[in-house]
Parts: C-alpha cells; structure tokens; sequence
C-alpha cells in the first residue's frame, strides 16, 4: 500500500480541494469506506461519530435526523444536520438516507434546492427505499 503524504497548505488550496485531494488518496489505498471514516483528520470527532452510525442504516431504509442523533447520544436534530450538510464521504457515507421526522427529504448536501431533492429522490429510489416515516 502507497503509504504517500501530501501535504497542502490551505492559503494554496480551498478546503474543498483539500478534502477532495485526501478522499481520493484515501480511495487509491483501497481502504473501506468505515476506514476511511475513523482514520480521517479532515473531520471533527462529532461529524466522525455521525458518519460512522449512519454507515449502520441499510440500503432500502431511511432514519430521521432526530433518531440519528438520540443513536449518537445528541440531542440536537440540527447539530446532524449540519455534519451531513458537510459530509465528503457522500453517498458513500449515505446521509441521502436520513429525512425530516415527517418523512420529507428536507435538503441533501446542504442544498434543498430541487435539483439536489431530486438526486436524493433518484438514490433513495435506486435503493428501493421503503420510507416508514412519510412519503419521498
């Protein structure tokens, strides 16, 4: 395994090439998405904690932010919402799963505008997602 640093300061590059830069190293390791996740420097240990629970919901399924965030031990629907809004690992780490407690897809990759609903519509759908919170 290539065990390559780089190193990029970020006055040279924005925090989203950075971050894109290590998920693709970290990619061409071959390491698993779990790995990825609990070896990454790039996150906080909060955004860590929801990424690695939300692995645990199943393709076809869906969770609420408010029941992620009791399974973290948070009692903030909105402190989960802001670490998916931030999630690099997406759709790997799937926060394409995680809806409003009503059901709806509120917003995926921190956008609600149509277009970003519907990619989340399209991958709920390609995973047959059975929604036992509302409609998607």
């Amino acid at each position: 395994m290539d065990k390559t640093q780089i190193i990029i300061q970020p006055a040279q590059k924005s925090d989203a090439a950075i971050i894109a830069k290590m998920c693709h190293l970290q990619k061409r390791n071959n390491l698993s998405i779990y790995e990825r996740v609990l070896h990454a420097r790039h996150i906080t240990e909060f955004q860590r904690r929801v990424y690695l629970e939300l692995l645990h919901i199943p393709a076809g399924e869906t969770i609420t932010y408010g029941e992620l965030a009791h399974r973290i031990g948070c009692r903030s629907a909105q402190a989960v919402g802001q670490a998916l809004r931030r999630n690099p690992f997406a759709p790997d780490v799937p926060c394409h799963r995680v809806v409003a407690a009503d059901g709806s897809l509120c917003g995926y990759k921190g956008k609600r505008d149509d277009e970003m609903l519907e990619q989340k519509r399209e991958l709920l759908a390609k995973e047959n997602t059975q929604n036992s919170y509302g409609n998607h």
